[in-house]
């Protein structure tokens, strides 16, 4: 067995940008196109809920609570995924992922007699699996990429796009040909997804870590230690006098801090911010850690962008369809019936996954700020387009794009994590991160119901509460995360000046000879 491992660890001993993470990515994507592909679709089964004797016949508010107890609770489990992951493997976390959704769908399938036993057998069970999934997968990805990082993420992240689109569609048709227990228990076959795509899911291992047995052996928990870590950094690099080992540290790398010398809660910011990348932190200094303006700043770009979100996944069908409704603002329109509005879903998926791959490639060849805050102005613009949409072809052409700007931030989102706490942290702070998201899953859909219902079934002012929470992630972007937004211009500019300077020392040249005759 310890053979095995040893054999396992060599293999994830490989350099940034190596080939073999485009397959970690792949298994990313894989986990979240089954997980969110079968979480975003409870709201399929509203109707046969709602119609099944044996569960009392629930309103739709009770059917509903199912989900935001599936979506909103997700990132608070985000907390304990995300200290786990930096533990344990992550192949380990997505396997219990896979588990608990299989379990949840047949323990409601099967037991339970009332929407309350449907919330806490199957949504309970399906938030906590993904937030097992989510931080494993992304702290994976970003842990073997430097360069293509954005592109890396933006192929893990396509996959709830992917799920969207296909997944859906086919519950659909399963519910109204066998009801939604039986469309459960066929629903666990796709758990299959979860145990192929967790086969490829590991972290990349520095090449440089000494092969010692007893420590392959006995894991990361013993290799990682604090004081294993502290001897690696105290002892001089080898062939070097100690003077000069010391002397090639950067000198904002805090050493003092990592030789010995705890400062705690009082390390300063950039002390902290060197040492998370080297060593695990201690309680004090995670508390230090989330107080930095890079934590804070993530924290509340995704705390924002989760009210944008979640607005648009709760609104979307109930927009749609109230086209035509009497006695609202729509009434003299050309109505859209249910079914069609879902298949706007379809669009909204499609349009998700081309945007998580070209999104992140952006990010790769310009900066992951610049394909951000690009994502955020286009969607900020596309969702305030939303209130004008009156038939359906303007609905799915606007929600295209709205489907491809929001995965687009889904994609960078871990890569702008990662450059600030990549290291052996960057598991908790993905997964805190991720769990100001909460704030969005449970308060966004009574936002937008309240607004509708206050303005006679008008969803103007909810499209333009939404487009402001696209608007502010972008900007917070903007200010307090990207340092060198003026550099790049400036090297845009230069790229600019000595492309167009060769051509006009060539114009110059051709017409020296004619300039003066006499010479």
């Amino acid at each position: 067995m310890t053979s095995v491992y040893r054999r396992f660890r060599n293999l994830t001993k490989r350099p940034l940008d190596h080939w073999l993470g485009w397959f970690v990515a792949v298994s990313g994507a894989l986990m979240q196109m089954m997980t969110y592909g079968i979480d975003n679709s409870f709201s399929t089964f509203s109707s046969s809920m709602q119609n099944d004797a044996t569960l009392g016949f629930p309103s739709s508010t009770a059917v509903s609570f199912g989900n935001s107890v599936s979506l909103g609770l997700s990132p608070v489990f985000g907390i304990l995924a995300g200290f786990l992951v930096d533990r344990v493997p992550p192949r380990a976390m997505m396997l219990i992922s896979t588990a608990l959704l299989f379990l949840g769908c047949w323990l409601a399938s099967s037991f339970a007699k009332s929407a309350v036993e449907v919330t806490f057998s199957y949504c309970l069970l399906a938030s906590i699996s993904s937030a097992f999934m989510l931080s494993p997968g992304a702290a994976a990805t970003g842990s073997w990429f430097q360069r293509a990082l954005g592109l890396a993420q933006g192929i893990t992240f396509s996959g709830g796009g992917i799920g969207s689109a296909w997944i859906s569609p086919i519950l659909g048709t399963w519910v109204e040909a066998y009801g939604w227990r039986k469309t459960f228990r066929l629903m666990s076959c796709l758990c299959a997804i979860g145990l192929f795509a967790s086969i490829f899911s590991c972290r990349r291992h520095n090449p440089d870590e000494a092969s010692d047995d007893e420590a392959a052996a006995a894991g990361d928990a013993e290799a990682d230690s604090l004081s294993g870590s502290n001897e690696k950094l105290a002892t001089p690099k080898e062939g070097l006098p100690e003077d000069k080992a010391n002397s090639t540290a950067p000198e904002d790398s805090g050493n003092a801090t990592i030789e010995g010398v705890y400062k705690g809660f009082f390390t300063p910011e950039a002390e902290l911010l060197a040492i998370l990348k080297v060593r695990r932190l201690r309680p004090a200094e995670y508390a230090r850690a989330v107080l930095t303006r890079a934590f804070l700043a993530n924290f509340f770009m995704f705390a924002i962008y989760g009210w944008a979100f979640y607005s648009l996944i709760y609104m979307t069908v109930p927009y749609v369809s109230s086209m035509g409704s009497a006695g609202t603002a729509y009434a003299g329109v050309t109505p859209i019936s249910t079914s069609k509005a879902s298949s706007v879903y379809t669009f909204w998926g499609a349009f998700q996954i081309i945007g998580s791959v070209l999104v992140g490639g952006l990010a790769s060849f310009t900066a992951d700020e610049f394909a951000y805050c690009a994502c955020c102005v286009v969607g900020a613009v596309s969702t305030a387009l939303l209130s004008v949409c009156r038939n359906y072809a303007s609905f799915a052409a606007t929600y295209s794009i709205v489907g491809f700007c929001s995965a687009g931030v889904f994609a960078v989102m871990p890569a702008l994590i990662a450059r600030s706490f990549y290291g052996p942290n960057l598991g908790f702070f993905m997964g805190g991160v991720f769990v100001a998201g909460c704030l969005g899953g449970f308060s966004a859909p009574p936002i937008q119901a309240q607004l509708a219902a206050h303005y006679n079934g008008n969803y103007t002012y909810g499209c333009v509460f939404t487009s402001v929470c696209f608007t502010a992630p972008g900007i917070l972007c903007y200010t307090l995360l990207w340092q060198n937004k003026q550099n790049a211009i400036a090297r845009w500019w230069r790229r600019r000046t000595q492309a167009a300077a060769p051509q006009a020392r060539g114009a110059d040249s051709s017409a020296e000879p004619f300039a003066d005759p006499k010479h």
